[in-house]
């Protein structure tokens, strides 16, 4: 007779619940994000500030709110590189360029 280990219950992330079937056999969260989330969640219910947040609380209300744009989106830098071509006289943008060369 062979014996059979009971199956092992699903592991899941300590901070959101998400499945870790596809992590390490040791790892505890799902992501970097939310192992240093659960850091800064610990450290604020010790009554330490981190991160800019004096409570738990302050973390909780700022948690669900839209990240602030990146400096430069890729938008944004098109549009600057955009406007250097235009600027300098006689620059000609490669599509352009491309264009002039078949009406040649």
């Amino acid at each position: 007779m062979v014996s059979r280990a009971a199956p092992s219950p699903p592991r899941a992330c300590e901070f959101c619940g998400a499945s870790l079937e596809h992590m390490r056999s040791d790892a505890r969260y799902c992501g970097v994000t939310h192992r240093v989330e659960a850091w800064r969640v610990r450290r604020l219910l010790q009554g330490v500030p981190t991160a800019g947040y004096a409570t738990l609380a302050d973390r909780m209300a700022a948690f669900g709110r839209p990240r602030r744009a990146r400096r430069n989106t890729k938008a944004e830098k098109e549009r600057k590189i955009a406007g250097d071509q235009s600027k300098r006289p006689g620059s000609v943008g490669a599509p352009r360029a491309r264009q002039q060369e078949g009406k040649s």
